[in-house]
């Protein structure tokens, strides 16, 4: 396992989470709160939709962004306040239940699992998805982890699955689907994170993003897009 500064210099663990932590601008102060007292109103169900889709609130019960809108209900925001997650198949027959809603997939179901649970089931993201291939693999700073590489490599029997995020939520076998992006979801991201950094995301609540920021931040180095392939060009022309 490896870390690297922007600069592409070897740090430690402790420099690797300080380093990121201190590039992180956003004031998550209202999300946080809410991940500390849990989900106590349709608004806080607002509020963390707006912020996982770079959305905006468009009235009581809806949210937008720039590709579609999801719209809630009293029924979803009675069940989202008063379901109790604490164990995988908790986790498991909530998904089921969130990805109901049209627009709302596996992802941002994993959102609300993560404030619903108080913080033991982490939110997946695809940049922190990114910094995990990255470290994990002992890469070097001049790689760029393409978007496909998140839903795994290889074809056939040889394919290893990441993360299926893309569920079809009409097929008939979508809880199956669910259950197994759960699987792969708790292997693959949660089992990184945990080895990693020495944590127990799905065992205990954690409510500290001090790892889930500085993995958010440091995944933006590595996506494919023209600013990073520049960047690696630089740095191969040294």
């Amino acid at each position: 396992m490896k870390f690297y500064d922007p600069n592409g210099n070897q740090l430690n663990i402790e420099e690797f989470k300080n380093t990121y932590n201190q590039q992180y601008k956003f004031d998550d102060r209202y999300i946080e709160s809410i991940l500390q007292n849990g989900i106590q109103s349709r608004d806080d169900i607002i509020k963390i939709l707006c912020w996982k889709i770079g959305g905006r609130q468009i009235d009581d019960y809806s949210v937008k962004n720039r590709n579609y809108t999801i719209t809630i209900n009293d029924q979803f925001v009675e069940f989202v306040i008063n379901s109790s997650v604490a164990t995988d198949d908790d986790a498991v027959e909530a998904l089921k239940t969130i990805m109901e809603v049209p627009n709302i997939g596996f992802t941002y179901a994993v959102t609300l699992l993560y404030f619903m649970s108080k913080g033991q089931y982490p939110i997946y993201d695809k940049f922190a998805h990114i910094a995990l291939l990255v470290i994990d693999g002992g890469s070097s700073f001049d790689c760029i982890i393409k978007d496909s590489e998140l839903q795994g490599k290889g074809r056939g029997k040889n394919r290893k699955v990441e993360i299926p995020s893309n569920i079809d939520k009409t097929a008939d076998d979508k809880n199956e689907k669910i259950k197994f992006a759960f699987d792969k979801y708790k292997e693959n991201y949660i089992g990184r994170i945990n080895r990693i950094f020495n944590m127990n995301y799905g065992e205990e609540m954690i409510s500290d993003r001090t790892v889930d920021r500085a993995l958010w931040v440091y995944g933006h180095l590595f996506n494919d897009k023209q600013t990073n392939r520049d960047r690696i060009a630089r740095i191969r022309a040294k």
